[in-house]
């Protein structure tokens, strides 16, 4: 079972970087672009004129908590796991609304989506390991 626990949390721990570099990159991307190949005739039904406020709302929202949830699991943070949740159900909140506001459906949304599944998964995961092992002590 610690086993288990280990190597779910480094893995997360990696993902977690993972997920939070490309948010971060992609929001960076559509700042500096306003579209970043993105077709603009996506955004009618939005409450926004340009990819700009989207990019701001990736780089602080979802990379910022996928960054903070991997700081956080790499210095075995006692709100690691709860960051990580948080993080994947930003990511998730996040693909929902676009997929809603845009009407528009690309693969990259159904990858995303999956990674938020992840990180939620996983927390779950390594939160029942933890009371299972808690329990095993006692």
């Amino acid at each position: 079972m610690k086993k288990l626990y280990k190597f779910t949390y480094n893995f997360l721990t990696f993902f977690e970087f993972l997920v939070g570099l490309s948010a971060i990159v992609g929001g960076l991307g559509l700042i500096a672009t306003f579209r970043l190949g993105i077709p603009i005739d996506w955004l009618p039904q939005s409450p926004f004129p340009t990819y700009l406020e989207p990019g701001i709302i990736l780089v602080s929202v979802i990379g910022s908590t996928h960054f903070i949830a991997s700081i956080l699991l790499s210095k075995k943070d006692a709100n690691a796991i709860q960051w990580t949740a948080i993080a994947g159900c930003t990511l998730l909140i996040w693909i929902f609304a676009e997929m809603h506001i845009v009407r528009q459906i690309s693969w990259l949304q159904t990858i995303y989506f999956m990674f938020g599944l992840t990180s939620v998964s996983l927390s779950v995961v390594l939160l029942s390991i933890i009371i299972k092992l808690e329990k095993h002590r006692s």
